[in-house]
C-alpha cells in the first residue's frame, strides 16, 4: 500500500487519476494543484490562484481541464500542469466533459448555458 499526502498535510478536497498513471490532487487550503506519478513520487505543484470545482482528463490523452468557480476552464498539459489554454466565461462552471471523439469541450454554466468548445488543433 502507498500513500499520497498533501505536502503541506492541508485536506485534499478533489483527486484525479489519468489512464497513464498520473494523479493530481488539489486543496481549497491553498490552490495548489500537486502532480504525482503512479508510485507516489511527487513531480510538480502549481498555484491556480483560484476555486476549482471540477476536474477532467481525457481517456488518452496528456492534458487536464479544469472548471472554477470564477467561470475559467483551464487547459493543462499533465505532465508539468502548465496552461496549454484558458477560457474565460461569465459564469461559474458547473459541469466539464468532452465528445466522445474529445475533439470538443462541453461545459455548463450556472447562467444555463452549455458551451461547446473545440479544442485546440496544438493538443490533439
Amino acid at each position: 500500500v502507498r500513500s499520497i499526502y498533501h505536502p503541506n498535510n492541508y485536506e485534499i478536497d478533489s483527486v484525479v487519476v489519468s489512464s497513464l498513471g498520473h494523479i493530481v490532487i488539489y486543496s481549497l487550503q491553498d490552490y495548489v494543484l500537486h502532480l504525482y506519478d503512479i508510485n507516489t513520487k511527487h513531480l510538480k505543484s502549481v498555484n491556480t490562484n483560484e476555486h476549482i470545482e471540477l476536474f477532467y482528463i481525457p481517456h488518452n490523452r496528456e492534458y487536464l481541464l479544469t472548471g472554477s468557480i470564477d467561470g475559467n476552464i483551464v487547459i493543462r498539459n499533465l505532465y508539468d500542469l502548465e496552461v496549454i489554454a484558458k477560457i474565460a466565461t461569465d459564469s461559474k462552471v458547473t459541469s466539464i466533459t468532452m465528445s466522445a471523439d474529445e475533439l470538443y469541450i462541453i461545459a455548463a454554466l450556472s447562467n444555463g448555458f452549455l458551451l461547446l468548445i473545440s479544442v485546440p488543433q496544438s493538443i490533439i
